[in-house]
């Protein structure tokens, strides 16, 4: 992670998650990259323990922070479809949905 973090300006935002229940620890991470117009996630991970907690829209929205401070206007999550990230692509859709931006 070092050696890819060291080119081209790229950043990596982990998230750490704890709850009344106890502390979670590192749960989430979103390996970014500054485009010409866009950060591109170029790896969005999240345990599966904390999906739909609403961990995973705070770190898009941190990587969506981050690109407004960078004065980038857009965040882009490519996406291969595969049978084990449909939870995900679901994720992606509302967010799109949300946005009013095309997704996929």
């Amino acid at each position: 992670l070092r050696e890819w973090v060291d080119v081209g300006g790229r950043w990596i935002i982990a998230t750490w998650v704890s709850d009344r229940f106890g502390d979670y620890g590192l749960v989430g991470c979103a390996l970014c990259s500054p485009g010409v117009d866009a950060v591109i996630v170029e790896c969005f991970n999240l345990s599966c323990r904390v999906l739909h907690r609403g961990v995973e829209e705070a770190l898009l929205r941190r990587v969506a922070e981050e690109a407004q401070a960078l004065g980038l206007d857009k965040v882009l999550v490519p996406l291969v479809e595969t049978p084990r990230n449909k939870l995900m692509r679901d994720f992606l859709a509302r967010v799109a949905a949300w946005a009013a931006v095309p997704c996929f």
